[in-house]
């Protein structure tokens, strides 16, 4: 990620605006969407520089991050100006032709330009504008697979399995199109330019299983987390002709041999629901399963598995410690002791208990802040409260409210255990229609995490298919958490 900081200066706005261009033409936009979405960036700086601090004889500096995601570019801009809402500022053509009236006609251009655009006020804060740019897709087509006969003695060669390598980003993506066509719900395996660079850059690491003529037929990776030393087990996907034959088992052997030699603490899968496939082989290596996300993806459809899953799909969290931590110190919200006692219990993990004070005004930052990660592609929306104020309920009211006016069918909140001001922020966060997901070891900072979660369609509870005994228990806790809160 690339960040600036420069001060709220209208002679900055050329050079920053320059900037983006070249660095989104080199991150794979054409000169003409390039220029298109500087334009939306040049407008976006104006408005701040000429109105934000317009009363300022000082004014502060601007942070502005550069944000390379695997099916798109996102500019993110930190400024701390005078108070703004764009909704007081709608957009009228009408106004614009009749009274020459161009109030909103900046936002207009904005959105136009860019493919999403996202703001948030953040209070004392300050405010985050986010632009969004996607990449073009790429098309593969298809390779045979070898004839049904010779799959049983390609699967006896302990030679099959290795790391991938760079050089495999095009036969990961083609595996994935064989599989699955353009439904696979993680768009960036559809560009090996940018599941090289994410291998070159170490982001993950994962294993290949190929057929003597090198068509791939299997593929299993692990994505490192950012902030903390555990790892996703993603990016699964067996060939149609090769299930059943235990590929997937030994891929996840090599896999977890390979992610405890890497130093990781853990890892975890997010196991989708319409089936059970992956949490039976997650079961035969002891994943822990820890909670369960309503609605988290759209649906997929899997060529080889009965039926189109086409409601969202909901996800099982299911973790592997490589290590167990140190004493975890932790304030569990009461409704959620027993639940969360069960999967610490069958974690391994060494816990503390701690009582909540009798008065939390010592425990309470002057405000609340946050960092959000948007899902632009799936729709969903995670906030990682990283300090807690008496303002929280009228503070992510507002972000709630916006999220879901833009189209985000599911949010999801972290909530630090360590912290004594969680349970209390539980039942604040329960007010505004959120409910249980579950435990989240090791998610940030290598501390454990309370997440909740909202949404805002129904979730087919009926239809959520789960393997191990703790993953009922969850299921039948998260559904009565849903039905009292009546979220929607």
């Amino acid at each position: 990620m690339e960040k600036l900081r420069v001060s709220c200066l209208s002679e900055n706005i050329a050079p920053l605006v320059e900037f983006c261009c070249f660095w989104a033409q080199g991150h794979g936009l054409s000169a003409k969407e390039a220029e298109r979405w500087s334009l939306a960036l040049d407008e976006l700086l104006t408005n701040i520089v000429l109105f934000g601090f317009q009363e300022s004889d000082s004014p502060e500096d601007l942070e502005i991050q550069f944000q390379v995601h695997p099916t798109a570019l996102e500019i993110i801009i930190l400024e701390k100006g005078e108070p703004f809402e764009p909704k007081f500022h709608p957009y009228h053509p009408e106004a614009v032709i009749q009274n020459h009236h161009f109030e909103g006609s900046g936002l207009h251009l904005i959105q136009a330009f860019s493919d999403d655009f996202h703001f948030f006020n953040k209070g004392r804060s300050g405010k985050e504008f986010r632009l969004l740019k996607n990449l073009s897709p790429h098309v593969f087509k298809s390779q045979p697979l070898l004839p049904e006969s010779q799959v049983q003695d390609l699967l006896s060669s302990e030679s099959l399995i290795r790391q991938v390598l760079p050089s495999d980003a095009e036969s990961i993506s083609r595996l994935i199109f064989r599989t699955y066509g353009h439904t696979y719900p993680k768009e960036e395996l559809y560009y090996p330019q940018k599941i090289a660079q994410a291998l070159r850059q170490k982001q993950k690491f994962g294993v290949l299983c190929q057929q003597p003529n090198g068509l791939a037929i299997g593929y299993f990776a692990v994505l490192k987390m950012k902030d903390s030393a555990i790892g996703e087990v993603a990016e699964a996907v067996v060939s149609t002709a090769y299930r059943g034959q235990g590929l997937m088992t030994r891929m996840m052997q090599e896999l977890l041999e390979l992610s405890k030699s890497k130093g990781l603490k853990g890892v975890f899968a997010e196991a989708i629901t319409m089936h059970t496939a992956s949490q039976r082989v997650n079961s035969r290596f002891k994943f822990v399963s820890t909670a369960l996300l309503l609605n988290a993806f759209p649906g997929v459809q899997s060529k080889g598995f009965n039926g189109v899953q086409k409601e969202r799909l909901s996800v099982l969290i299911e973790y592997f410690p490589f290590e167990i931590p140190s004493l975890r110190k932790v304030y569990l919200p009461k409704h959620f002791r027993k639940i969360l006692l069960e999967i610490y219990h069958q974690l391994g993990f060494i816990l503390q208990e701690e009582k909540v004070p009798a008065s939390l005004e010592s425990c309470l930052a002057s405000e609340t802040q946050f960092e959000a990660v948007l899902g632009y592609k799936f729709q969903n929306a995670l906030l990682v409260l990283t300090q807690c104020g008496a303002d929280l309920k009228s503070c992510l009211k507002k972000q709630v409210e916006y999220l879901l006016q833009k189209g985000f069918l599911t949010l999801q909140i972290d909530l630090p255990l360590e912290a004594p001001w969680t349970p209390w922020a539980t039942q604040e966060l329960q007010g505004l229609g959120f409910f249980f997901a579950g435990l989240f070891p090791l998610a940030h900072a290598e501390s454990d995490y309370l997440r909740l979660q909202k949404c805002h369609c129904q979730p087919p509870l009926k239809q959520i298919h789960l393997y191990s005994d703790l993953a009922l228990k969850i299921r039948k806790k998260v559904a009565l958490e849903f039905k009292k809160w009546n979220c929607n």
